[in-house]
């Protein structure tokens, strides 16, 4: 179920993205750097199987779109912009 698995993925990394920009929680002080940690745990996960181009520009135009403040870096973890 690679479609889902991908799918699954790209939610969690926006997820963590959006708690990380745009939470009001207290929870965040308990620790400030957690969000940014899993979110590039979960790329590599992602990375280690979805390395195909349409996978690659997916991931990338999602990148771009909704981790604005992350997608530069990130593009440059998930290979060229093809």
């Amino acid at each position: 179920m690679p479609v889902q698995a991908e799918a699954v993925c790209l939610g969690i990394l926006k997820g963590v993205y959006d708690f990380q920009w745009h939470s009001k929680t207290e929870f965040k002080d308990w620790a400030v750097d957690a969000p940014g940690e899993f979110f590039w745990i979960y790329l590599d996960e992602w990375k280690k199987h979805f390395q195909q181009p349409s996978s690659t520009s997916r991931m990338n135009q999602f990148l771009t779109e909704h981790c604005v403040k992350w997608a530069e870096r990130a593009s440059r973890t998930v290979g060229s912009r093809k």
